[in-house]
């Protein structure tokens, strides 16, 4: 029997493609040792409002050209971004289905004190995890607790899945973008690709707008069916 890995970098409330990545994973892998780009996915994502998207966007230390995701640091500075954002969900999603159920939640999780980047949006995933998908049985790794990983991209995948004796790697659709197919067959690893469509659900909003973070479906829709 195939065990599947799937790798991903932690995002801030990411989109519920990540968490059907996960779902179909037996070993899910925290890249939080690649590069930290800013106004990507790891600080920011959408809300839906009656105007549209909002960006919520979590302030980030400048540190140079590169810096490994692990080790990106909030701004701190900036005080008062955990209340704006949190000010952002209540005045948008007042009246979402699940938001009386899922409020109190959400303001503990955003009162954890951490000035590192991806603990915090872990600390995030797990929740929306436990709440989303709670039948899922798989693993969480972070990827930077393991010594050894390559730093060439495609290899350090093939790595990490050898670290958890994984034969089968899930890939997302942007992996065909930097990925050497024959690598991993050479290194007797399957490639699978995901590929998921996001259904429409009910929004606060309308029309339906696709891609909003997984805040999104939770509070409008509770568990994911």
């Amino acid at each position: 029997m195939s065990k599947i890995c799937a790798i991903h970098q932690p995002h801030y409330l990411p989109y519920m493609g990540y968490f059907d990545k996960m779902f179909r994973s037996d070993v899910f892998v925290f890249h939080d040792t690649t590069q930290f780009v800013r106004g990507e996915w790891q600080s920011r994502n959408k809300i839906r409002t009656a105007s549209g998207d909002r960006w919520l966007t979590i302030p980030v230390r400048s540190k140079g050209q590169y810096q490994r995701l692990c080790d990106a640091k909030i701004d701190v500075t900036q005080t008062s971004w955990k209340r704006d954002h949190l000010q952002l969900i209540k005045l948008n999603y007042s009246k979402a289905k699940y938001f009386d159920k899922f409020w109190g939640p959400l303001k503990r999780l955003y009162a954890v004190e951490t000035e590192n980047l991806a603990v915090f949006n872990m600390h995030l995933v797990n929740f929306f995890k436990s709440v989303l998908i709670p039948e899922w049985s798989g693993d969480l790794k972070i990827a930077s607790s393991y010594k050894g990983l390559s730093d060439e991209p495609t290899k350090r995948l093939i790595d990490i899945c050898r670290k958890f004796d994984c034969d089968t790697y899930l890939a997302g659709s942007g992996g065909a973008d930097y990925m050497n197919i024959d690598t991993f067959t050479e290194a007797e690893i399957v490639v699978v690709w995901q590929e998921f469509k996001e259904k429409e659900h009910e929004q606060c909003y309308k029309p339906f707008r696709p891609g909003m973070g997984c805040l999104d479906y939770l509070l409008n829709c509770g568990r994911w069916k």
